[in-house]
């Protein structure tokens, strides 16, 4: 007796009698598709043990649930493949790993989109702006005393010191106008000194902020950081300018005393 007797292939037309029968009073449902599973793990396995390749990758292909493969049949004791292979079906065996192996690449690819999708989603958090254009790092640093544990939390996640708002303020300059000497630090270190390079829309930098809001240990932080103290923005004022317009006498000397080429002051 061949193995596949055991299946009884002569249920297959009264399975395919009821599902024709039925099909007018069902829509999808679980018993419907039970019966449809059954058809087509039968007529797999009637194809693996005659070897017979078109129909085992026909069937494989209209498996829309990817579960033929992986199923165990109790009547043979494993899985197509197990059966393939006792059967010799060598031919079938292999249209069956190759088939396999195709559901692993298109798992690991969409396992590959959903991770991009995930850090995307996670970016667009991280990093997402509110009606004035701001982040929540740079929400953090208008603040008076801002946590500074949370600070480093959100660069460890990647938020960004360099994304603008309507004013073309970063992080960064929000944080220097504020005057958080430490978190400054932190910026300078997780962007590399890369924060020092950006203006706002008025084209004051860092050091413009700094200056005009008074904050002396911040200055004396980024002229160690090496920033031109005779940049200056769109209407022409160096940060020394802006320091004596807000009356910072202290600043102004400071930032006079800086050597430059030019060997110019305010």
């Amino acid at each position: 007796m061949k193995p596949l007797q055991t299946l009884q292939s002569s249920n297959l037309p009264d399975v395919v009698s009821t599902l024709t029968s039925d099909a007018g009073r069902f829509t999808e449902s679980d018993e419907m598709q039970s019966m449809y599973s059954a058809c087509s793990s039968h007529k797999l396995l009637e194809a693996i043990a005659h070897n017979e390749v078109d129909i085992v990758r026909s069937e494989v292909l209209s498996d829309t649930q990817s579960t033929l493969l992986f199923k165990t049949d109790s009547s043979i004791g494993g899985m197509p493949l197990h059966l393939a292979v006792q059967q010799g079906s060598s031919e079938a065996a292999v249209c069956i790993l190759e088939s396999l192996q195709r559901m692993a690449q298109l798992d690991q690819y969409q396992m590959m989109i959903h991770a991009e999708m995930q850090q995307r989603r996670l970016k667009n958090t991280i990093d997402g702006t509110n009606i004035d254009g701001r982040t929540p790092l740079a929400l953090l640093m208008r603040k008076k005393s801002p946590d500074e544990q949370l600070a480093r939390k959100l660069l460890i996640a990647k938020a960004s010191p360099l994304n603008r708002d309507v004013d073309g303020k970063t992080p960064f300059l929000e944080c220097v106008t504020s005057g958080h000497e430490n978190i400054t630090k932190m910026l300078l270190s997780a962007s590399q000194g890369v924060v020092l390079l950006e203006c706002d829309n008025m084209g004051r930098t860092p050091l413009h902020c700094a200056a005009e809001a008074g904050h002396r240990g911040v200055v004396e932080l980024l002229l160690k950081a090496n920033v031109d103290p005779e940049a200056s923005d769109k209407q022409g004022f160096t940060a020394c300018n802006a320091a004596q317009a807000a009356g910072h006498a202290d600043l102004v000397e400071l930032l006079s005393a800086v050597p430059e080429p030019s060997n110019m002051s305010c």
